[in-house]
């Protein structure tokens, strides 16, 4: 015969079980990873490259450094655009349920650590020569807005052709439909 005391063995060994694992999973999602950043959008390798210039020995000139902290820069406003874009979207899917709390998190913590990327940036650019913050940023905006550009003139040849395609079956249709009328036209005065 059981006793009354197996039951509540059983249910005190269960719910021990079931704390252990919860606190086992809060602990391991407490861990910070270094960059959020890393996660989201990849290694950022110029951010590495501008700091293997600056251990470079014997040193590089003062050019090569503020190119490579230039690339740096660009490289933080577009992961700071694409972040902007996203909040949105974000904020949406937040307000409709479909996004736990520890994204919002992960989220902000990614918004701050580009920040604060883009002071380091701001601070660096002002100590290679004074007075350069204010304008590295604008530089970089100037080299994004270039790229898309650029990007957008590669797509023409492929878009020419679509277009052209379009055109000559349009045209075919038109010409066709014409011929058709003229033939009806004909046809309604007795020519044919």
């Amino acid at each position: 015969m059981v006793s009354i005391y197996a039951p509540l063995i059983y249910v005190a060994v269960l719910i021990g079980a079931m704390y252990g694992v919860s606190v086992f999973v809060r602990k391991s999602r407490s861990i910070p990873n270094e960059f959020v950043s890393e996660e989201w959008f990849g290694k950022n390798y110029a951010r590495s490259y501008f700091f293997q210039l600056l251990q470079q020995n014997p040193p590089v000139s003062d050019t090569i450094i503020k190119a490579g902290l230039v690339l740096r820069a660009t490289e933080a406003l577009r992961q700071l655009m694409r972040l902007k874009s996203s909040r949105m979207a974000l904020n949406v899917l937040l307000n409709r349920g479909g996004v736990g709390d520890d994204l919002v998190r992960k989220f902000s913590r990614l918004e701050k650590e580009t920040e604060l990327e883009l002071m380091d940036i701001a601070r660096t650019a002002n100590s290679l020569q004074p007075g350069w913050n204010q304008f590295i940023f604008q530089s970089c905006s100037e080299i994004i807005e270039n790229e898309k550009i650029l990007q957008q003139v590669d797509e023409i040849p492929k878009d020419l052709e679509k277009i052209s395609n379009r055109w000559s079956s349009e045209k075919q249709l038109y010409e066709d439909a014409e011929n058709e009328r003229r033939l009806e036209a004909q046809k309604d005065l007795g020519v044919l």
